[in-house]
């Protein structure tokens, strides 16, 4: 006998709470009201508990079946923040929150319509902040299995350190610390991996790039650790997304 867990979004239900999501948006609206719905429905035998690991990872599978290149986006993102966290010094806790943080930092791209979401061409005004309630919608899905740290992460990282980022209501120190890790992985493999919009870069290029946003976009201890490890090559493979999600403990 099987009953439904319900945790965060199916994908049979991701088509209209897209459209919604989109109308509260376009109607001026920022839909952070309708974030607090996000669940999904896991089967699991009546009268069990649904492990923490089997929701991380059917979390990440529903979000391979949905969009295959933002998976592996997240498996990237999460090498590089694990290689980052490590070099940086944080303790074995830390660097757990970070790997789940980094594995599930896009999840709340399931909740974004894909039509805007891979559009080629530049997004308007409405369409980009639109997509980056991608952050939110994530941290709310996350929060229900991995708690408040994780969740704060993920709907801080893409906060910039100076304040400047869109919509944000913190700065500096103030942003979760494995945010402004997962911000500077997130932006290199943005960069060094083909878009919609635009092609790759070179590994020296966006290195160099992030240099540049050091005490703007991002912080200035992470990006010198980061310099750190592109100099010991410590990033080697890690541009290659794995077929096992990184970490993920056995069922």
């Amino acid at each position: 006998m099987l009953k439904q867990a319900s945790i965060l979004l199916t994908a049979k239900q991701s088509l209209p709470l897209r459209q919604l999501l989109w109308t509260e948006h376009q109607g001026g609206q920022t839909g952070y009201h309708f974030l607090q719905s996000l669940t999904i429905d896991i089967p699991v035998a009546d009268g069990s508990a649904v492990p923490w690991h089997m929701r991380i990872g059917y979390m990440l599978s529903m979000l391979k079946s949905v969009d295959d290149d933002t998976a592996r986006h997240c498996q990237r993102v999460a090498n590089i923040t694990l290689a980052l966290g490590t070099e940086l010094g944080l303790p074995t806790g830390e660097i757990e929150c970070l790997r789940w943080g980094s594995l599930l930092h896009d999840i709340g791209k399931i909740a974004i319509d894909p039509q805007i979401k891979n559009k080629p061409g530049k997004l308007t005004p409405e369409e980009y902040g639109y997509i980056k309630l991608h952050a939110l919608a994530g941290a709310q899905m996350a929060r229900q299995v991995m708690g408040d740290k994780v969740a704060e992460m993920i709907k801080h990282h893409h906060d910039h350190y100076d304040g400047s980022g869109y919509n944000q209501n913190v700065v500096g120190e103030d942003i979760p610390l494995g945010a402004r890790i997962m911000a500077v992985a997130d932006a290199f493999d943005a960069m060094v991996f083909d878009r919609p919009y635009r092609f790759a870069i070179t590994r020296e290029e966006a290195e160099e790039e992030i240099r540049q946003c050091a005490n703007t976009q991002f912080d200035p201890k992470v990006v010198k650790g980061f310099i750190n490890i592109m100099r010991q090559d410590a990033l080697a493979g890690a541009g290659e997304a794995k077929n096992t999600m990184v970490g993920m403990p056995a069922p």
